[in-house]
């Protein structure tokens, strides 16, 4: 018996069957990963494009109540932009880094902004990434600059009514600082989902394709297996044996 099992192993059957097994489990698996991690890829690329709006249009909407010195307005703003799910909190800043007013969604993952970022002199919008609490959080710190630093009156720079003094070669004044924090918490819990999701599809395949590869091969080796035994019997001296032709491809010849 155990003679027959390692005969049976070792024939073109098993080769060729443990073949396709191999070539299909590997393109699967193959296949699997590299989706996983282009998903991945453009999530956390839309998450942050998305963020990086957000930032700059916060730096945008706070330059006129900041400038009037409107808390109240201020409030409201970082309250709006922090209504989205992904959003860990946001805060508006002067410019020594001070905050003037904040709102938190997640305050473990809300961490304090380190004064070589303010101090840098590099006023334009920056990234960082930490990890907090298990989660990625994804810091975006933009600047709010006041475009007119004229000797013109506060309200032409307000309500843009014109100004007295030609400014096109006054370098913008810094007045605070905007930031806002992301997590990609719902990110990951998509991921997971989409990646069971992903492996109960991938198990389906590979079984399908298991049956659909054995068949195949069932059809294949059956006329091999057949002429083997016709082989076999001619040598031990039966030459009525006859063997069906059942195509007119190699193998029925």
């Amino acid at each position: 018996m155990n003679a027959r099992i390692v005969r049976s192993l070792a024939g073109l059957r098993a080769r060729m069957a443990m073949l396709l097994v191999g070539g299909l489990l590997v393109a699967a698996c193959g296949f699997y990963g590299l989706l996983d991690f282009l998903a991945r890829g453009w999530a956390r690329r839309e998450l942050l494009d998305e963020s990086m709006a957000m930032v700059e249009r916060l730096a945008n909407d706070v330059t006129t109540p900041l400038l009037l010195g409107d808390k109240a307005e201020l409030q409201e703003i970082a309250s709006r932009e922090s209504r989205d799910t992904d959003v860990v909190g946001s805060a508006v800043m002067r410019p020594d880094g001070t905050e003037i007013v904040t709102r938190l969604n997640e305050p473990r993952l809300w961490a304090r902004v380190p004064a070589g970022d303010l101090s840098s002199g590099d006023r334009k919008t920056t990234i960082t990434h930490e990890r907090l609490a298990g989660v990625d959080v994804y810091n975006l710190l933009a600047p709010v600059l006041r475009r007119n630093t004229g000797s013109g009156p506060l309200a032409g720079e307000v309500f843009g009514l014109p100004g007295t003094t030609d400014t096109r070669d006054v370098q913008p004044e810094l007045i605070g600082w905007v930031r806002i924090a992301y997590s990609t918490a719902r990110l990951e819990s998509d991921l997971v989902t989409a990646r069971q999701l992903g492996l109960i599809f991938l198990s389906l395949v590979i079984v399908l394709g298991l049956v659909a590869s054995l068949t195949l091969l069932r059809l294949v080796l059956r006329p091999l297996r057949e002429a083997s035994d016709l082989a076999r019997e001619i040598a031990d001296g039966n030459l009525a044996r006859r063997l069906p032709v059942r195509a007119g491809d190699e193998l029925g010849a």
